[in-house]
């Protein structure tokens, strides 16, 4: 009881009335109780993965659109035409809260778990230091998130209610909260893998909850997030490009140790969307894990997937989809199949001659398909009926960052650090381009095998290619490789404030109404259910103040209850 009372809602947590509560005084006082203390760690932070608002902010790239019903989801008008305004981001139903409130969360919860946490009676001291590892580094994971979409934001390190906030961090400061407590997890967390041979007999103390160990924070993790955090932290809007290097320097390290942190690139690409692969899967490195049983999984389904048309079965939410141009543009590809939904059942006949592809429907626009429930739905398609009663769930654990993402890391900050391309970047980046076209094994897809680490003159980068044309074929790439992702697009377009220049592209096709939009295969008109209540993106004024463009605003309830805090 007092896990939930204190990793429960985080509205008011700057103004916390705890008369009344319930409190931890004396917990955890033991190895088993600490082990509790440590899952309320991590049910608190995934939180911020909550339904699908860590990927509708890619509806602000030219990857993917939400002009469509339903009515009262306005936070995709806001990232779809770029106004960012205070009455359009707190207007609705905003997507941006289960980022703040679940970041936050996670921060209470890890406070709370260092100050406690010397509490447990164990024989070992290292299980403790096991716990205090977990706990900055799920700190350091929601901070970094925080300042991403919000930019500048509170910074609370303690549960002291006597400890008030009367200014925001800037985004240095909660860089430097960010490193310090990843430096820390660094210090405390084991190398490689949580067994007898790296931490000895506190392995089998505390965690016992996790599956294997690609739930549980290594040094890996620490890695992987600290290359993220750096290559950022080179762009916009610190600026600070002497960190390219330090990105470098971690990403390399992973892709040098592969083989002891179990880490690699999946040679089938969908495997990496399938509920029996996500326990197994070595590409994924920070994963948020689900229970796959219908009851507290997130992310759902319904967010990618068309609503109700006349006649037809499936009734989805219709919160994003593929933007036409961008679908035409992505190369043939396993990868492409795999990654789009293009055709759904009609009339509950999963036969594929009862399919109607998407230029058939009345919506014309292809869905992502990386994120459905692949046990409530067959993968290859999008109806809804699941016999557990989980149509509106995903089972699918969430990958924050997996394999590929420091490949590209790699690639990139070492190519902006030395000015030049290293053939280890060029090979980086090729074996993510070689994987894209591998499918040895899925007969509804042409059969290709195409060796990751070998050399292809068909499907790699040319070596003569200079630092500027290379940056652009590995950001292109990128957006092949990870659309509809946590890590997709838009962070990349906001660390290189790239933002502005796609939304003037982007505005650019729709420069006639939508109504007769035909951009992208002048075959197809637009939508015939598109929301009256959304601006044409030809009649917005497109911002140049960087910080309304990339930046989320703190939602309406945090901006009420604290006067001055934020000005907006």
């Amino acid at each position: 009881m007092a896990l939930f009372t204190l990793g429960g809602c985080v509205k008011d947590f700057l103004q916390e009335d705890v008369r009344g509560k319930l409190t931890s005084d004396g917990f955890p006082k033991d190895a088993k109780q600490l082990e509790e203390a440590v899952h309320g760690l991590y049910n608190a932070t995934a939180g911020f993965c909550d339904q699908a608002a860590i990927i509708t902010r890619d509806c602000g790239t030219e990857e993917l659109t939400s002009l469509l019903p339903p009515y009262n989801k306005y936070y995709q008008v806001y990232n779809d035409n770029y106004t960012m305004y205070l009455q359009q981001a707190t207007a609705g139903e905003p997507r941006d809260m289960p980022i703040w409130g679940g970041c936050y969360a996670g921060i209470k919860q890890a406070n709370w778990l260092l100050e406690v946490i010397g509490n447990a009676q164990v024989g070992n001291p290292k299980v403790l230091d096991l716990a205090r590892g977990q706990a900055y580094f799920m700190r350091a994971l929601c901070y970094f998130n925080l300042t991403r979409y919000f930019g500048e934001v509170p910074i609370v390190l303690t549960t002291d209610i006597n400890v008030k906030v009367t200014k925001l961090g800037t985004v240095k400061e909660v860089y430097d909260v960010v490193l310090s407590d990843l430096n820390m997890a660094m210090t405390l967390l084991p190398q490689y893998a949580w067994d007898e041979t790296n931490i000895g007999e506190a392995a089998k103390l505390m965690p016992q909850l996790w599956s294997g160990n690609k739930a549980i924070p290594t040094q890996g993790w620490v890695r992987a997030l600290r290359s993220q955090v750096y290559i950022t932290m080179a762009g916009w809007p610190l600026n600070e490009t002497t960190h390219y290097t330090e990105a470098a320097a971690d990403a390399k390290y992973i892709i040098d140790h592969r083989t002891e942190f179990d880490y690699d690139l999946e040679p089938d690409y969908k495997d990496l969307w399938l509920y029996e692969s996500q326990f197994k899967l070595k590409e994924g490195i920070i994963t948020m894990f689900y229970n796959g049983d219908g009851h507290d999984q997130v992310l759902a389904p319904q967010a990618g997937r068309p609503t109700q048309e006349p006649g037809e079965p499936w009734n989805g939410w219709n919160d994003f989809m593929v933007e036409r141009p961008y679908f035409f543009s992505y190369p043939a590809s396993y990868r492409k199949s795999i990654s789009f939904t293009t055709a759904w059942y009609t009339n509950r006949v999963s036969t594929p001659k009862y399919w109607k592809q998407w230029s058939k429907t009345g919506f014309y626009h292809p869905y992502i398909a990386k994120w459905r429930s692949s046990v409530a739905f067959p993968f290859d398609s999008l109806w809804t009926d699941s016999p557990k009663g989980t149509a509106i769930l995903s089972e699918r654990s969430i990958m924050l960052m997996r394999y590929a993402n420091i490949l590209a890391i790699y690639a990139e900050a070492s190519t902006r650090a030395n000015n030049s391309v290293s053939a280890e970047a060029l090979e980086a980046i090729n074996q993510i381009r070689r994987r894209a076209h591998n499918n040895t094994k899925n007969k509804r897809y042409p059969i290709v095998n195409v060796p990751i680490y070998s050399p292809s003159a068909k499907y790699d980068l040319p070596k003569s290619l200079s630092t500027e044309q290379f940056l652009d074929s590995l950001l292109q790439e990128k957006s092949w490789e990870f659309v509809g992702e946590p890590e997709g697009r838009w962070h990349d377009l906001v660390r290189l404030d790239k933002v502005y220049d796609v939304a003037l592209k982007v505005k650019a096709q729709r420069a006639n109404t939508q109504s007769t939009d035909k951009s992208g295969d002048q075959s197809l008109p637009t939508s015939t259910y598109l929301d009256k209540n959304v601006p044409n993106l030809k009649d917005v004024t497109i911002t140049t103040d960087r910080k309304k463009l990339h930046w989320y605003y703190a939602p309406l309830s945090e901006i009420q209850n604290n006067p001055g805090l934020f000005n907006y």
